[in-house]
């Protein structure tokens, strides 16, 4: 059972996280709303060798 819950777990994990790392512009949640990633730094990270896909993403609490 504890191997069919790790199993599922793992599952669900490459679903929802599918990336090797996530970025966050902000030390904590108070700070979002002023901590903006420079306009170039997309084109930057994806130039990088061996990175595959950039994509960002902003979040607003409500």
């Amino acid at each position: 059972m504890v191997a069919s819950f790790r199993d599922g777990v793992s599952h669900w994990l490459d679903s929802m996280l599918p990336a090797d790392l996530y970025a966050r512009s902000a030390a904590t949640g108070g700070t979002t709303e002023q901590a903006w990633l420079p306009p170039d730094f997309l084109t930057a990270a994806a130039g990088v060798p061996g990175v595959a896909r950039v994509a960002a993403t902003r979040h607003r609490a409500l």
